[in-house]
Protein backbone atom coordinates (compact mmCIF):
# COMPACT_ATOMS: atom_id res chain seq x y z
CA UNK A 1 0.00 0.00 0.00
CA UNK A 2 1.55 3.20 -0.67
CA UNK A 3 1.78 6.62 0.96
CA UNK A 4 -1.45 7.60 -1.06
CA UNK A 5 -3.97 4.59 -0.33
CA UNK A 6 -2.63 5.39 3.77
CA UNK A 7 -3.71 8.85 3.44
CA UNK A 8 -6.65 8.40 2.05
CA UNK A 9 -7.81 5.68 4.29
CA UNK A 10 -6.94 7.94 7.45
CA UNK A 11 -9.09 10.92 5.65
CA UNK A 12 -11.88 8.23 5.62
CA UNK A 13 -11.48 7.38 9.33
CA UNK A 14 -10.94 10.62 10.56
CA UNK A 15 -13.96 12.15 9.37
CA UNK A 16 -16.43 8.77 9.98
CA UNK A 17 -14.95 10.03 14.19
CA UNK A 18 -15.35 13.39 13.64
CA UNK A 19 -18.90 12.71 12.24
CA UNK A 20 -19.92 10.55 15.26
CA UNK A 21 -18.38 12.64 17.90
CA UNK A 22 -20.50 15.38 16.49
CA UNK A 23 -23.59 13.59 17.14
CA UNK A 24 -23.05 13.82 21.05
CA UNK A 25 -25.49 16.58 21.28
CA UNK A 26 -28.06 15.33 19.72
CA UNK A 27 -28.43 12.15 21.32
CA UNK A 28 -28.13 14.87 24.84
CA UNK A 29 -31.05 16.32 23.72
CA UNK A 30 -33.11 13.10 23.06
CA UNK A 31 -32.31 11.84 26.12
CA UNK A 32 -33.27 14.92 27.76
CA UNK A 33 -36.50 14.78 25.65
CA UNK A 34 -37.07 11.42 26.77
CA UNK A 35 -36.62 12.35 30.36
CA UNK A 36 -39.02 14.82 30.28
CA UNK A 37 -41.67 12.36 28.55
CA UNK A 38 -40.62 9.89 31.51
CA UNK A 39 -41.68 12.56 34.10
CA UNK A 40 -44.70 13.64 32.55
CA UNK A 41 -46.25 9.84 32.43
CA UNK A 42 -45.29 9.47 36.22
CA UNK A 43 -46.95 12.42 36.87
CA UNK A 44 -49.96 11.57 35.00
CA UNK A 45 -49.99 7.23 36.11
CA UNK A 46 -48.94 8.39 39.97
CA UNK A 47 -50.89 11.87 40.68
CA UNK A 48 -54.05 10.78 39.35
CA UNK A 49 -54.09 7.47 40.87
CA UNK A 50 -53.74 9.93 44.05
CA UNK A 51 -56.88 11.66 42.62
CA UNK A 52 -58.54 8.43 42.14
CA UNK A 53 -57.78 7.44 45.68
CA UNK A 54 -59.03 10.61 47.13
CA UNK A 55 -61.90 11.20 45.21
CA UNK A 56 -63.33 7.65 46.23
CA UNK A 57 -62.44 9.01 50.29
CA UNK A 58 -64.93 12.24 49.12
CA UNK A 59 -67.54 9.34 47.66
CA UNK A 60 -67.79 7.45 50.73
CA UNK A 61 -68.20 10.99 52.65
CA UNK A 62 -71.00 12.09 50.28
CA UNK A 63 -72.65 8.98 50.27
CA UNK A 64 -73.19 9.05 53.56
CA UNK A 65 -73.88 12.40 54.25
CA UNK A 66 -76.62 12.10 51.82
CA UNK A 67 -77.78 9.19 53.02
CA UNK A 68 -78.18 10.40 56.56
CA UNK A 69 -79.81 14.26 55.48
CA UNK A 70 -82.30 12.37 53.58
CA UNK A 71 -83.08 10.13 56.56
CA UNK A 72 -83.96 13.60 58.76
CA UNK A 73 -85.76 15.24 56.07
CA UNK A 74 -87.67 11.11 56.11
CA UNK A 75 -88.40 11.68 60.18
CA UNK A 76 -90.56 15.40 58.92
CA UNK A 77 -93.32 13.11 57.46
CA UNK A 78 -93.99 11.16 60.47
CA UNK A 79 -96.57 13.52 62.23
CA UNK A 80 -98.04 13.97 58.65
CA UNK A 81 -101.48 12.10 57.76
CA UNK A 82 -101.94 10.69 54.54
CA UNK A 83 -102.53 13.40 51.95
CA UNK A 84 -101.27 16.40 53.97
CA UNK A 85 -98.76 18.65 52.34
CA UNK A 86 -95.27 19.06 54.17
CA UNK A 87 -93.60 22.87 53.48
CA UNK A 88 -89.85 22.38 54.71
CA UNK A 89 -88.96 25.74 56.91
CA UNK A 90 -85.64 26.88 57.45
CA UNK A 91 -85.57 25.40 60.55
CA UNK A 92 -86.37 21.68 59.20
CA UNK A 93 -83.53 22.81 56.45
CA UNK A 94 -80.92 23.97 59.50
CA UNK A 95 -81.59 20.75 60.81
CA UNK A 96 -80.87 18.71 57.60
CA UNK A 97 -77.55 20.30 56.84
CA UNK A 98 -76.26 20.30 60.17
CA UNK A 99 -77.01 16.50 60.45
CA UNK A 100 -75.31 16.00 56.36
CA UNK A 101 -72.20 17.97 57.93
CA UNK A 102 -72.22 15.69 61.17
CA UNK A 103 -72.51 12.43 59.72
CA UNK A 104 -69.71 14.04 57.24
CA UNK A 105 -67.50 14.79 59.76
CA UNK A 106 -67.76 11.09 61.37
CA UNK A 107 -67.24 9.49 57.69
CA UNK A 108 -63.78 10.96 57.04
CA UNK A 109 -60.60 9.48 57.05
CA UNK A 110 -58.16 9.78 60.13
CA UNK A 111 -56.65 12.92 59.40
CA UNK A 112 -58.71 14.68 57.11
CA UNK A 113 -61.34 16.45 59.29
CA UNK A 114 -59.89 19.51 58.39
CA UNK A 115 -58.84 18.68 54.63
CA UNK A 116 -62.41 17.72 53.10
CA UNK A 117 -64.77 20.70 52.82
CA UNK A 118 -68.75 20.24 52.91
CA UNK A 119 -70.42 23.81 53.26
CA UNK A 120 -74.11 24.83 53.51
CA UNK A 121 -74.17 25.97 49.71
CA UNK A 122 -72.88 22.07 49.32
CA UNK A 123 -76.29 20.79 50.65
CA UNK A 124 -78.95 20.39 47.74
CA UNK A 125 -82.58 20.02 48.96
CA UNK A 126 -85.40 19.62 46.63
CA UNK A 127 -87.52 16.97 44.54
CA UNK A 128 -86.67 13.54 43.27
CA UNK A 129 -87.25 13.63 39.32
CA UNK A 130 -87.65 9.91 38.86
CA UNK A 131 -87.85 10.02 34.80
CA UNK A 132 -85.52 12.61 34.12
CA UNK A 133 -83.33 10.46 36.90
CA UNK A 134 -82.20 13.91 38.28
CA UNK A 135 -82.90 16.26 41.81
CA UNK A 136 -84.74 19.61 41.28
CA UNK A 137 -83.58 21.65 43.80
CA UNK A 138 -85.60 23.97 45.57
CA UNK A 139 -82.42 24.84 47.79
CA UNK A 140 -80.05 26.49 48.21
CA UNK A 141 -81.71 29.53 46.77
CA UNK A 142 -79.35 30.72 43.29
CA UNK A 143 -81.55 33.72 41.61
CA UNK A 144 -84.03 36.03 43.16
CA UNK A 145 -86.85 33.49 43.04
CA UNK A 146 -88.46 32.63 46.67
CA UNK A 147 -88.76 28.75 46.27
CA UNK A 148 -90.80 27.39 48.83
CA UNK A 149 -90.09 23.42 49.47
CA UNK A 150 -93.09 21.44 49.03
CA UNK A 151 -92.83 17.79 49.97
CA UNK A 152 -89.31 17.82 49.43
CA UNK A 153 -88.11 13.70 48.95
CA UNK A 154 -84.41 13.91 47.99
CA UNK A 155 -81.09 15.56 49.24
CA UNK A 156 -78.08 16.10 46.91
CA UNK A 157 -74.56 16.50 48.70
CA UNK A 158 -71.41 17.64 47.25
CA UNK A 159 -67.74 17.04 49.04
CA UNK A 160 -64.57 18.71 48.20
CA UNK A 161 -60.70 19.61 48.54
CA UNK A 162 -60.60 22.84 46.51
CA UNK A 163 -58.69 26.23 47.61
CA UNK A 164 -56.41 25.68 50.19
CA UNK A 165 -56.92 22.39 50.79
CA UNK A 166 -56.43 21.02 47.47
CA UNK A 167 -55.21 17.49 46.91
CA UNK A 168 -50.79 18.20 46.49
CA UNK A 169 -49.27 16.47 43.42
CA UNK A 170 -46.04 14.56 43.71
CA UNK A 171 -44.18 14.80 40.12
CA UNK A 172 -46.37 17.26 38.15
CA UNK A 173 -44.69 19.35 40.29
CA UNK A 174 -41.68 19.28 38.10
CA UNK A 175 -44.42 20.24 35.64
CA UNK A 176 -45.57 23.34 37.24
CA UNK A 177 -48.59 21.59 38.51
CA UNK A 178 -48.53 21.83 42.56
CA UNK A 179 -52.24 20.69 43.62
CA UNK A 180 -55.70 19.43 42.46
CA UNK A 181 -59.20 20.40 42.36
CA UNK A 182 -61.19 17.17 43.76
CA UNK A 183 -65.04 16.57 44.10
CA UNK A 184 -67.61 14.00 44.41
CA UNK A 185 -71.10 13.76 44.82
CA UNK A 186 -73.95 11.80 45.65
CA UNK A 187 -77.24 12.16 46.14
CA UNK A 188 -80.00 10.55 48.23
CA UNK A 189 -83.77 10.13 47.98
CA UNK A 190 -86.87 8.64 49.58
CA UNK A 191 -88.52 6.15 47.54
CA UNK A 192 -91.32 3.16 47.83
CA UNK A 193 -89.62 0.51 49.73
CA UNK A 194 -90.61 -2.86 48.55
CA UNK A 195 -94.17 -4.18 48.96
CA UNK A 196 -94.93 -5.75 52.16
CA UNK A 197 -95.96 -9.73 52.00
CA UNK A 198 -94.55 -12.95 52.17
CA UNK A 199 -90.56 -12.39 51.71
CA UNK A 200 -89.84 -14.27 48.15
CA UNK A 201 -88.03 -17.78 48.78
CA UNK A 202 -84.13 -16.51 48.60
CA UNK A 203 -84.52 -13.00 48.98
CA UNK A 204 -83.64 -11.09 52.13
CA UNK A 205 -86.05 -8.78 53.19
CA UNK A 206 -84.65 -4.89 53.27
CA UNK A 207 -84.95 -3.69 50.22
CA UNK A 208 -82.92 -3.24 47.14
CA UNK A 209 -79.34 -2.52 46.54
CA UNK A 210 -77.97 1.17 47.86
CA UNK A 211 -81.33 1.27 50.57
CA UNK A 212 -79.78 2.67 54.10
CA UNK A 213 -81.05 0.21 56.65
CA UNK A 214 -79.92 2.79 59.66
CA UNK A 215 -78.50 3.04 62.69
CA UNK A 216 -77.30 -0.58 64.06
CA UNK A 217 -77.58 -0.78 68.09
CA UNK A 218 -76.85 -4.17 68.22
CA UNK A 219 -73.95 -6.03 66.38
CA UNK A 220 -76.13 -9.03 65.45
CA UNK A 221 -76.32 -10.55 61.83
CA UNK A 222 -78.02 -13.36 60.25
CA UNK A 223 -77.31 -15.54 57.19
CA UNK A 224 -79.37 -14.76 54.16
CA UNK A 225 -79.70 -18.45 53.62
CA UNK A 226 -82.09 -18.56 56.23
CA UNK A 227 -84.84 -16.96 54.17
CA UNK A 228 -84.01 -19.54 51.61
CA UNK A 229 -84.34 -22.63 53.76
CA UNK A 230 -86.75 -21.62 56.58
CA UNK A 231 -89.68 -19.60 57.07
CA UNK A 232 -88.47 -17.93 60.70
CA UNK A 233 -91.39 -14.98 61.09
CA UNK A 234 -92.84 -15.05 64.28
CA UNK A 235 -90.12 -18.02 65.53
CA UNK A 236 -88.20 -17.43 68.74
CA UNK A 237 -83.97 -17.22 68.25
CA UNK A 238 -81.49 -17.54 70.71
CA UNK A 239 -78.28 -15.39 69.56
CA UNK A 240 -76.19 -15.65 73.04
CA UNK A 241 -74.84 -17.89 73.48
CA UNK A 242 -74.33 -19.79 69.93
CA UNK A 243 -73.89 -23.53 70.03
CA UNK A 244 -75.54 -26.10 68.07
CA UNK A 245 -75.52 -28.21 71.18
CA UNK A 246 -78.45 -25.91 72.72
CA UNK A 247 -80.96 -27.49 70.47
CA UNK A 248 -82.35 -24.07 69.70
CA UNK A 249 -83.54 -24.34 65.53
CA UNK A 250 -81.74 -21.49 63.51
CA UNK A 251 -78.75 -21.11 65.92
CA UNK A 252 -76.17 -21.83 63.56
CA UNK A 253 -77.64 -18.93 61.11
CA UNK A 254 -76.39 -16.12 63.20
CA UNK A 255 -73.24 -14.53 64.21
CA UNK A 256 -71.76 -11.57 65.91
CA UNK A 257 -69.91 -8.59 64.25
CA UNK A 258 -67.90 -5.38 64.65
CA UNK A 259 -69.25 -3.39 62.56
CA UNK A 260 -65.89 -2.24 60.81
CA UNK A 261 -63.71 -2.55 63.51
CA UNK A 262 -61.15 -5.87 63.50
CA UNK A 263 -63.12 -8.74 64.70
CA UNK A 264 -61.94 -9.78 67.97
CA UNK A 265 -63.36 -10.32 71.82
CA UNK A 266 -61.84 -7.08 73.08
CA UNK A 267 -63.33 -5.07 70.69
CA UNK A 268 -67.05 -6.66 71.04
CA UNK A 269 -66.33 -5.60 74.26
CA UNK A 270 -65.67 -1.91 74.16
CA UNK A 271 -68.37 -1.59 71.62
CA UNK A 272 -71.10 -3.16 74.51
CA UNK A 273 -69.04 -0.87 76.71
CA UNK A 274 -69.54 2.54 74.70
CA UNK A 275 -73.18 0.85 74.20
CA UNK A 276 -73.76 1.58 77.66
CA UNK A 277 -72.28 4.53 78.48
CA UNK A 278 -74.65 5.98 75.22
CA UNK A 279 -70.88 6.97 73.64
CA UNK A 280 -71.39 4.27 70.70
CA UNK A 281 -71.87 6.18 67.09
CA UNK A 282 -73.11 3.39 64.81
CA UNK A 283 -72.10 3.36 61.56
CA UNK A 284 -74.85 3.48 59.00
CA UNK A 285 -75.29 0.12 57.12
CA UNK A 286 -76.07 0.13 53.53
CA UNK A 287 -77.35 -2.63 51.78
CA UNK A 288 -75.15 -4.24 48.86
CA UNK A 289 -72.30 -1.52 50.00
CA UNK A 290 -71.60 -2.40 53.59
CA UNK A 291 -69.60 -4.95 54.87
CA UNK A 292 -69.27 -5.60 58.35
CA UNK A 293 -66.66 -8.02 60.29
CA UNK A 294 -67.48 -11.16 61.75
CA UNK A 295 -65.76 -13.76 64.22
CA UNK A 296 -67.17 -16.83 66.33
CA UNK A 297 -64.38 -17.71 68.75
CA UNK A 298 -63.99 -15.61 71.47
CA UNK A 299 -67.98 -14.30 71.69
CA UNK A 300 -69.56 -16.31 74.59
CA UNK A 301 -66.37 -14.47 76.83
CA UNK A 302 -68.63 -11.05 76.26
CA UNK A 303 -71.78 -12.48 77.67
CA UNK A 304 -71.60 -10.60 81.12
CA UNK A 305 -71.13 -7.84 78.79
CA UNK A 306 -73.98 -8.09 76.79
CA UNK A 307 -76.01 -8.28 79.68
CA UNK A 308 -75.10 -5.21 81.42
CA UNK A 309 -75.27 -3.36 78.38
CA UNK A 310 -79.24 -4.54 77.21
CA UNK A 311 -80.59 -6.02 80.19
CA UNK A 312 -81.72 -2.69 81.53
CA UNK A 313 -83.25 -1.76 78.66
CA UNK A 314 -85.97 -3.74 79.44
CA UNK A 315 -86.59 -2.72 82.69
CA UNK A 316 -87.69 1.00 80.67
CA UNK A 317 -90.66 2.47 79.77
CA UNK A 318 -91.56 2.45 75.85
CA UNK A 319 -90.90 6.43 75.48
CA UNK A 320 -87.30 6.15 76.69
CA UNK A 321 -86.54 2.54 74.89
CA UNK A 322 -87.42 4.49 71.73
CA UNK A 323 -86.08 7.76 72.19
CA UNK A 324 -82.68 6.20 73.48
CA UNK A 325 -82.42 2.92 72.01
CA UNK A 326 -84.08 2.96 69.16
CA UNK A 327 -86.99 0.61 69.87
CA UNK A 328 -89.80 0.16 67.08
CA UNK A 329 -92.46 -1.31 69.23
CA UNK A 330 -94.86 0.12 72.28
CA UNK A 331 -94.23 -3.09 74.61
CA UNK A 332 -91.82 -1.66 77.39
CA UNK A 333 -91.22 -5.40 78.57
CA UNK A 334 -89.44 -6.04 74.89
CA UNK A 335 -86.49 -4.12 72.90
CA UNK A 336 -87.81 -4.13 68.84
CA UNK A 337 -84.36 -3.29 66.62
CA UNK A 338 -83.03 -3.48 63.32
CA UNK A 339 -80.03 -6.53 62.95
CA UNK A 340 -78.52 -7.10 59.15
CA UNK A 341 -78.70 -10.02 56.95
CA UNK A 342 -74.91 -11.10 55.65
CA UNK A 343 -74.15 -12.20 52.28
CA UNK A 344 -74.05 -16.49 52.38
CA UNK A 345 -73.88 -18.62 49.76
CA UNK A 346 -72.75 -21.65 50.75
CA UNK A 347 -74.19 -24.63 50.47
CA UNK A 348 -72.50 -26.90 53.07
CA UNK A 349 -74.26 -27.42 56.99
CA UNK A 350 -74.64 -24.09 58.47
CA UNK A 351 -71.58 -22.30 60.51
CA UNK A 352 -71.36 -19.08 62.33
CA UNK A 353 -70.12 -16.52 59.99
CA UNK A 354 -66.33 -15.71 60.59
CA UNK A 355 -64.56 -12.59 58.87
CA UNK A 356 -65.68 -9.97 56.20
CA UNK A 357 -69.56 -10.26 55.04
CA UNK A 358 -71.81 -8.03 52.69
CA UNK A 359 -74.46 -6.86 54.38
CA UNK A 360 -77.74 -7.47 51.78
CA UNK A 361 -80.68 -6.83 53.61
CA UNK A 362 -82.72 -6.46 57.55
CA UNK A 363 -85.27 -7.53 59.92
CA UNK A 364 -86.30 -7.13 63.23
CA UNK A 365 -85.48 -8.56 66.15
CA UNK A 366 -87.24 -8.09 69.22
CA UNK A 367 -85.70 -8.79 72.36
CA UNK A 368 -87.69 -10.77 74.87
CA UNK A 369 -85.13 -12.36 76.97
CA UNK A 370 -81.52 -10.53 78.42
CA UNK A 371 -80.81 -12.52 81.57
CA UNK A 372 -79.26 -16.14 83.25
CA UNK A 373 -80.36 -19.31 81.72
CA UNK A 374 -80.31 -22.61 83.83
CA UNK A 375 -76.91 -22.24 84.54
CA UNK A 376 -75.12 -18.81 85.12
CA UNK A 377 -75.04 -18.53 81.64
CA UNK A 378 -76.26 -15.33 80.17
CA UNK A 379 -78.77 -16.11 77.37
CA UNK A 380 -80.04 -13.81 75.06
CA UNK A 381 -83.18 -13.98 72.84
CA UNK A 382 -85.41 -12.52 70.76
CA UNK A 383 -88.10 -13.75 68.23
CA UNK A 384 -87.27 -12.25 64.35
CA UNK A 385 -89.91 -10.32 61.66
CA UNK A 386 -88.88 -10.19 58.47
CA UNK A 387 -92.07 -8.47 56.85
CA UNK A 388 -92.16 -5.38 58.80
CA UNK A 389 -95.49 -3.54 58.38
CA UNK A 390 -94.77 -0.07 60.37
CA UNK A 391 -92.39 1.52 58.30
CA UNK A 392 -93.55 5.04 59.39
CA UNK A 393 -91.53 7.23 56.60
CA UNK A 394 -93.86 9.28 53.94
CA UNK A 395 -95.65 5.67 52.93
CA UNK A 396 -93.23 3.63 53.90
CA UNK A 397 -90.50 5.41 52.22
CA UNK A 398 -86.90 5.07 52.78
CA UNK A 399 -83.73 6.76 52.01
CA UNK A 400 -81.75 5.39 49.38
CA UNK A 401 -79.00 6.61 47.17
CA UNK A 402 -80.13 7.64 43.32
CA UNK A 403 -76.97 9.32 41.86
Amino acid sequence: MNNTENNDNKKKWTWLISGIRGQRGAVAILVASFLVCLTGVAALVIDMANRHVNKNTLQNTSDAAALASTRVLGEKYKSLQEGDEYVCDQGAIDEIISACIDVAVKNRPAGEKEIITITDSDVWIGNWDKVNNKLDPNYPIRDSRVFLLINPDGVKVIAHRDGENQVPTFFARILGIDAMNVAADATAALLPEIPGGTVPPGVPPGGPSGTSIGRIPITVGVSERIFKEHDIDGETVRIHPLGSELGIDFNEYFGWHTYDREANTDNLKDILREFQEGKLECPDAVIGRTVFNFFYPGVERAGQDMADAFGPILELDSDTQRNNYGDLDEDPNTWTIPIVVYEDSSTSVPEHPEGEKLIVGSCRLTVTIVGEGGGTETIIEGIIDDEPDDVPIQASAIPVLVQ
